[in-house]
């Protein structure tokens, strides 16, 4: 590790990015939460694609959801909510805030 002589927030902050190579490259560790979310939603509905992501910075308190999945397919969207919101209730009882999107795949 080479470091030039600069500012030491600068060097500080040099050695943190090589120290966490995956937040440098914009990955990050998914929540067990996230995990136990992501799993339920694609059993539950076939997904064909998933993202559940916590919103709130990090404290797990609002999480933003989306679901794509046939099920979805000739209900409004209002419906398709409420189905999401109903396989997650006991997971939105403990949180501050929920998004929902839903889709359903193209052809």
């Amino acid at each position: 590790l080479k470091l030039f002589p600069v500012c030491p927030r600068i060097a500080m902050f040099r050695v943190a990015r090589l120290v966490t190579p995956a937040r440098s490259l914009g990955l990050r560790q998914f929540s067990s939460v996230e995990s136990e979310v992501h799993r339920l939603l694609m059993d539950k509905f076939q997904a064909t694609k998933c993202r559940v992501e916590d919103i709130s910075g990090g404290c797990g308190q609002s999480y933003q959801v989306e679901v794509e999945s046939e099920q979805f397919a000739g209900k409004s969207k209002l419906a398709q909510t409420r189905m999401v919101n109903e396989a997650l209730k006991d997971y939105i009882a403990q949180w501050h805030a929920i998004k929902v999107v839903t889709t359903v795949p193209k052809p």
